[in-house]
């Protein structure tokens, strides 16, 4: 069953590195290192649903230049929120799943959505999965761990700044 992950990357486990380039433009800050704030939350950021797109992330992670992009998604049935994360690759577009609803929150309220860029900062693909993870009905891990860029003088404002503040990230 899982032959593919043998065929493209070896072995029946991938970190998928070194293919991944960011060019983050001038004026960007990483959010939400660039508050100059002491922030209190642990901000890892992952793309969720990613089960839902096992096909389209594997098409993905394959290819070569790894990208994301994004895309808010304000008629979302499940939230006006939400922001869909865009894989691209050698192999073409695909979605992959989505930020984080708590975060796409923070992301809209703030107008930080607007001009962010998404980097990646690792992939993983495995079949090795816990008990725990076999009873839920997963049959392989996928991780895609990403940061978030946007202009430094967005992040830095009040707007942002309060808000962060009011949720107790700050």
């Amino acid at each position: 069953m899982f032959g593919f992950l043998k065929r493209f990357f070896g072995g029946k486990q991938t970190k998928k590195q070194g293919t991944i380039k960011t060019e983050i433009p001038d004026g960007y800050c990483l959010f939400p290192d660039g508050l100059g704030e002491d922030v209190i939350a642990d901000f890892n950021f992952f793309v969720k649903g990613v089960h839902y797109r096992k096909a389209n992330i594997i098409k993905w992670a394959t290819g070569k230049n790894l990208a994301l992009t994004h895309r808010r998604e304000p008629s979302n049935k499940y939230d006006p929120n939400a922001i869909a994360i865009y894989g691209t690759s050698s192999n073409g577009k695909f979605k992959l799943g989505y930020v984080d609803a708590e975060l796409a929150e923070v992301l809209v309220e703030t107008g930080l959505h607007k001009g962010m860029k998404l980097a990646i900062k690792d992939v993983e693909i495995t079949d090795k999965v816990s008990k725990e993870e076999k009873k839920r009905g997963f049959d392989m891990r996928i991780l895609i761990e990403y940061e978030i860029y946007a202009p430094c003088e967005k992040i830095k404002s009040e707007k942002v700044l309060q808000y962060l503040k009011d949720e107790n990230y700050i």
